[in-house]
């Protein structure tokens, strides 16, 4: 990764060594002790620092965060350092084609008894039947996750409410520092849901629809959050459908990379034996049997090692001062 210092001093001054040395100059006045005195102007470091393989990607959370940084202090004797910030974003590869199940379609079907605020069977409203349909189980941000889904309203209420969501799970591990603590670790799971379907509905009693469409992945971290020890991520597909007391909800695994599959996928019939049956035809897409669905990722949780990863480079002006850099991962 290459990154370019600008660095603006009033003032004119003398510099001991050469501008064309650049951070050579500047190590040597580091190595030797000598004194650097910095020139009046505008100038421009560019430097480059490799990153390691192995660095997690990028990732924002409610109780904790993987963030990248390059920082610049100016160290100025007598005088209060100036530092500056300038975050920037880790993409830690992770190839879709390494998940066994990638393009196997996910396709299932829900049936729900609908009872009233009692639990007896007198008090029950009927019956509801949910099927659904996705393309593929992996997807990369920025792809259409293309859906179909049907809801058979054979209760006596009229049915407004359907959420459809793509649930991201980060399990956050950590370890106390109390002296009579156990020494195990402990796990935090905070969730965030990202909407696959915005639609108004209104089915009624004895009535049957159905909906289709593309929901596009949001810019979200991979599945695992590979190279930190102390947070993992997984994903779901939630299908809930609000009825009285007693919705029907679908809940499915899948897998987030950052390099899309490659090979045609194709979209089964949910097993049914109903003439509703949603058919795959409607959108374009041919038949195939429904293969076992699954995200079967082995969790890395619990690793008491973490290391923080930070890109720091030090510049010491303006004039009369030393200018030295460093960087720490």
């Amino acid at each position: 990764m290459v990154f370019s210092l600008e660095l603006s001093v009033s003032g004119c001054k003398v510099s001991p060594y050469p501008l064309s040395m650049g951070w050579a100059g500047a190590q040597h006045a580091e190595d030797t002790g000598e004194s650097v005195k910095h020139p009046q102007g505008d100038f421009s470091y560019p430097f480059s620092v490799q990153l390691g393989a192995d660095m997690p990607c990028s990732y924002e959370g409610k109780k904790g965060y993987v963030r990248y940084c390059c920082e610049a202090v100016i160290t100025r004797p007598w005088k209060f350092n100036e530092t500056f910030r300038e975050p920037f974003t880790v993409i830690r590869h992770l190839d879709c084609n390494e998940f066994a199940d990638a393009l196997n379609p996910i396709a299932d079907t829900v049936d729900q008894k609908v009872e009233g605020l009692c639990c007896c069977k007198c008090s029950e409203e009927g019956s509801m039947t949910v099927k659904i349909q996705i393309n593929k189980t992996a997807f990369v941000p920025g792809e259409p996750l293309i859906y179909e889904f049907s809801v058979d309203n054979r209760s006596q209420n009229v049915i407004k409410t359907i959420d459809f969501i793509l649930r991201q799970n980060a399990t956050f591990a950590g370890y106390s520092d109390r002296m009579l603590s156990s020494g195990k670790p402990h796990f935090h799971t905070k969730k965030a849901s990202f909407k696959l379907f915005n639609e108004k509905v209104e089915i009624p009693v004895n009535q049957y629809k159905s909906f289709k469409g593309a929901a596009t992945i949001p810019a979200i971290p991979p599945t695992g959050l590979a190279g930190c020890n102390i947070i993992e991520i997984d994903y779901n597909v939630i299908l809930f459908v609000e009825n009285s007391f007693t919705p029907a909800k679908f809940k499915a695994p899948v897998f987030i990379g950052t390099i899309p599959t490659t090979g045609e996928y194709q979209i089964p019939a949910p097993p049914t034996t109903d003439d509703k049956a949603l058919s795959a035809n409607d959108i374009g897409l041919s038949l195939q049997p429904s293969a076992p669905h699954g995200c079967k990722y082995k969790s890395r949780l619990p690793k008491q090692s973490y290391i923080p990863v930070n890109c720091i480079m030090s510049v010491k002006g303006p004039a009369g001062q030393s200018m030295k850099r460093s960087s720490t991962f």
